[in-house]
């Protein structure tokens, strides 16, 4: 995170951008907009596949306990908790669905 002080500098370096090159400044835009959508895109996209791969492996440990093989149940349920917590990672360090500033 930038300072106060940074941030203004950054403001300012912007703006004499924007008034000397106004077409380099419109790439720059342009092209932080494309990154930040694709970004988010790929985030959500990651998510959504760990989400289903933690299902399929808890569901196969309930499955494999059930069927008498506690062994492969314990360890498609750790298997499922690691993704698990890799699901939680995420979400906190992204702060779930929020947009970044």
């Amino acid at each position: 995170m930038l300072s106060k002080r940074e941030r203004e500098t950054l403001a300012a370096i912007e703006l004499g951008l924007a008034e000397d090159a106004p077409q380099l400044a419109e790439q720059f835009h342009r092209f932080d907009q494309d990154d930040t959508r694709i970004g988010r895109f790929g985030r959500r996209r990651g998510r959504r596949l760990l989400l289903v791969m933690m299902l399929f492996f808890g569901g196969l440990a309930l499955v494999c306990i059930l069927g008498g093989l506690v062994l492969g149940g314990v360890a498609a349920g750790l298997l499922a908790a690691s993704i698990g917590s890799g699901l939680l990672y995420l979400k906190r360090k992204t702060g779930g669905n929020r947009p970044h500033p």
